[in-house]
């Protein structure tokens, strides 16, 4: 490959390069230099992390990503199980920097968590009321039966976070995004979780009834041997299927399809749901009558399974759906395993997994329950406010490069081109964690934002009250503006990164923002490569076939022209062409023939546009910084002197995907997935990489694909 020459370079021997250099020196494949980058880069950067990294046992799959996950669990564990960090000083909100009254309230937020946390793990008194929470929530739910409507059973299941025969939640307008409106969602919350699963006729009659009789005999004690179970499950069964055939295709999008009907006349479109009387219930005191936004097909259809099937058989969808959403809160293995491991077979996945750890289920809870708290205690071990200045910059580097690419693109007509910087100006970054809407670094703050919440030593009645303020403070946004400044529930905690097409933001949560992503001691080729890559990907899904149907507010409106949707359709084609082509292994196995895997590129479409653009839009931003910071020559990583600094940003966009897949995980995969594969991911964006190309040398430097 082409090397820095005759140039002595100075290596940067702090602590965060030392860590990352040793990261990716041990990961490159034991013979690199004899591997090809411009045909097989994906092995040369990541063939030793496959030989470093097995597939944890309770997993079927591993990636960088995934290590990700693992530190910040283990990190949210030491925070959880450990004291209150008193001596920490960093950044402004840390506690030695705290005033007094802050300071106490910081602490009592703390014994909040703690509690949530410790109520989890307390497995002895979770095992000694067995499924009894259940047994009574049943009984609790009973009581709604028998009324007019569907409204009370709903209403319940609502409040448990259950989806039972329509989800009913507030969101931004689509055709007015500085306002609030309540939308009943086309869902109806299955078993076995996909309607393809209900069309083999023979494996819910010998698998799934069989499972669902044992949990419904489990969870009514006193009628066991009065009721047929298994004649109940068998027309549960029936139902479950005559609603999965109600609902639309995975790629349908509903939100083109929905309607507008005022509050008043919703009850006459879907009669017998009571939806108007659910949105009276959790709707705050004051507001009048609001506009429901419903996919109208869905719902009449529904009312129409509903009505032809016996009361009984619908009440019992109830208990079902009330025994899914809470058996996660009781301990009770045997009652439930059969079910999970079903699932999984449905799903293609074979492997036997030992029990998730408990310490791991607890923290997962104590995110749901009280995130924000457990957010605010994050960030103070793992991410500065320094770290914070710099990935805002590296953010709005990629923005401005998105700016000045839309400028110049020779197929774009004026008034779109003008739309899309409009749309870019317009973006909300959101990055690390909030300090407004809310400010985690405020401890009054944090404080209010869990005022009616009910914290007891009790598991499942911590779960309970958890979920149902949930429901209260969506709804409480009926009546308000749309704030945009908000975070809604993307924790700092959260190890992924989002667009989000009806407000137009990009979130990047400090999860993400960890090694080796992102370091606020890295050099600058490392940061853009792995993290700039990864937003300049968000950003995209603004300009992409379906960004284009939201504009900058986040309004459901196509801005862009024929001419343009017709042109950015001809370079598609490119694409699905290309990952069509485009083959790949599991990696599981050593020494061994792997199995060959053929892509859909059709269906990572998508995905593999934005991959394309961001890599592009990080390459520009560093090369923008670089050009604003004196165009400078960075230190160089040790074991890494070889490297120039434009093939360090390429090799730590490598390794961000560097990764691995059981055979079951990898047909699962690319069965339900719209990403393709880590390697494709690896192997198709620096094919349509031109900087790559002339990086490495490449005899052919135009990129295989291009949007922009």
């Amino acid at each position: 490959m082409v090397a820095l020459k005759n140039i002595t370079r100075a290596l940067c021997t702090t602590p965060a390069c030392l860590e990352i250099a040793d990261y990716y020196v041990k990961n490159l494949a034991p013979n690199y230099k004899d591997i090809d980058p411009c045909t097989n880069f994906e092995e040369m950067v990541c063939g030793g992390w496959r030989d470093r990294y097995d597939i944890p046992s309770d997993q079927t799959s591993n990636d960088a990503i995934s290590l990700i996950e693992q530190k910040v669990d283990d990190e949210l564990r030491i925070v959880l199980e450990g004291q209150y960090p008193v001596g920490s000083k960093h950044s402004h909100f840390s506690p030695r920097n705290l005033h007094a009254r802050d300071l106490s309230v910081d602490q009592q937020n703390f014994e909040t968590m703690k509690a949530v946390y410790n109520s989890c793990m307390d497995e002895d008194s979770i095992k000694k009321l067995g499924i009894s929470p259940i047994v009574d929530l049943i009984g609790e739910l009973r009581k709604t039966f028998g009324r007019d409507d569907w409204s009370a059973p709903i209403l319940f299941a609502q409040r448990l976070g259950a989806t039972s025969l329509t989800s009913v939640y507030v969101t931004n307008d689509f055709d007015k995004p500085d306002l609030q409106v309540v939308v009943a969602e086309p869902t109806v919350g299955l078993g076995l979780q996909m309607p393809d699963f209900y069309v083999d006729t023979t494996m819910l009659t010998n698998d799934y009834v069989p499972v669902l009789a044992n949990i419904l005999r489990a969870v009514h004690p006193n009628d066991s041997s009065a009721t047929n179970f298994t004649e109940q499950a068998r027309r549960l069964v029936q139902f479950e299927t005559n609603l999965a055939a109600l609902l639309p295709p995975d790629d349908f999008d509903f939100v083109e399809a929905l309607t507008r009907v005022p509050t008043a006349k919703i009850d006459a479109l879907v009669p017998g749901l009571g939806v108007s009387k659910i949105i009276a219930a959790l709707a705050p005191p004051g507001i009048p009558s609001v506009e429901v936004l419903v996919y109208a097909p869905f719902l009449a259809n529904l009312t129409k399974v509903i009505d032809a099937a016996p009361r009984s058989t619908v009440e019992l969808l109830f208990v079902w759906r009330t025994i899914l959403a809470s058996r996660a809160y009781v301990v009770a293995d045997e009652i439930f395993d059969p079910l999970l491991k079903l699932r999984r077979k449905l799903y293609g996945d074979n492997s036997v997994r030992p029990p998730t750890p408990r310490w791991k289920t607890c923290v997962g809870f104590v995110g749901d329950s009280v995130g924000w708290i457990l957010s605010r205690f994050f960030i103070e071990n793992t991410f500065s406010a320094r770290d914070r200045e710099i990935s805002n910059q590296i953010v709005a580097d990629v923005r401005e490069v998105y700016i000045q690419k839309f400028k110049t693109v020779p197929w774009m007509d004026e008034s779109t081109r003008t739309k899309a910087i409009e749309k870019i100006d317009l973006l909300e970054q959101k990055i690390g964690y909030p300090t407004e809407n809310p400010n985690i670094t405020d401890p009054e703050t944090i404080r209010n934002l869990y005022g009616g919440l009910t914290v007891t030593s009790s598991y499942f009645r911590n779960a309970m009250s958890a979920t149902n303020k949930s429901i209260i403070d969506n709804f409480a946004r009926l009546g308000k503006a749309t704030d945009r400044k908000g975070w809604g529930i993307s924790f700092p905690t959260i190890v992924n990164a989002f667009y989000k097409r009806q407000t137009n933001e990009i979130d990047f949560p400090a999860g993400i923002l960890q090694a080796p992503v992102f370091g606020g001691d890295y050099p600058s080729a490392v940061n853009y490569g792995a993290f700039g890559a990864v937003a300049g990907h968000e950003a995209s899904h603004g300009f992409d076939i379906n960004g284009g149907k939201f504009d900058g507010t986040g309004r459901l409106v196509n801005w862009w022209s024929d001419e343009v949707t017709k042109e950015y359709k001809k370079r598609e084609q490119c694409f699905i062409s290309q990952f069509n082509n485009i083959t790949v292994s599991a990696n599981d196995k050593k020494n061994v023939t792997q199995r060959k895997y053929k892509l859909d590129g059709r269906k990572t479409l998508g995905e593999n546009e934005a991959d394309s653009a961001g890599i592009f839009a990080a390459f520009d931003s560093w090369k923008l910084r670089r050009k604003l910071n004196g165009d400078k020559t960075e230190l160089a990583l040790p074991g890494l002197e070889d490297w120039t600094d434009e093939q360090l940003f390429f090799l730590a966009y490598g390794n961000f995907w560097c990764g691995k897949y059981s055979d079951d995980a990898m047909q699962i995969r690319l069965k339900q997935d719209v990403h393709a594969p880590n390697a494709a991911r690896v192997q198709g964006t620096t094919a349509n990489s031109r900087a790559f190309k002339e990086a490495f040398g490449c005899k052919v430097k135009e990129p295989t694909c291009e949007l922009w």
